[in-house]
C-alpha cells in the first residue's frame, strides 16, 4: 500500500501516513473551514489500509490547535481504530 502524505499549511495539519511502518501522524492546526472535505481520504486511507494492517500501528496526534468540527472528526479517526484493534475489522 502507497504511503499518504499532506504538506502542512497555516490552517490544515500536517498528515503522514506510513503504512509500511504503521505509522499515522496528524501534526499542526486543523482550523479549516470544511474539515470533512480534508479528512475524508484520510479515512478512506486508513480504512484501505485496515483491511491488512501491520501488527502495531502508532497514531500520534500533536497540534497546536484544532476547531469542533476537526476534534470531532479526529475522534472519530480514533473509534475507527479502537473499533478495528478490539474487533480486527473496521466495518
Amino acid at each position: 500500500m502507497e504511503n499518504y502524505f499532506i504538506a502542512k499549511k497555516q490552517i490544515t495539519p500536517e498528515v503522514n501516513m506510513d503504512f509500511t511502518k504503521g505509522i499515522i501522524s496528524i501534526k499542526g492546526r486543523a482550523i479549516l473551514e470544511d474539515s470533512v472535505d480534508f479528512f475524508e481520504p484520510i479515512f478512506l486511507k486508513f480504512k484501505e489500509y485496515l483491511v491488512n494492517p501491520n501488527c502495531l500501528t502508532t497514531i500520534e496526534l500533536k497540534f497546536d490547535y484544532f476547531n469542533s468540527t476537526s476534534f470531532k472528526l479526529l475522534v472519530d479517526l480514533l473509534f475507527l481504530a479502537k473499533k478495528a484493534s478490539s474487533s480486527n475489522q473496521y466495518t
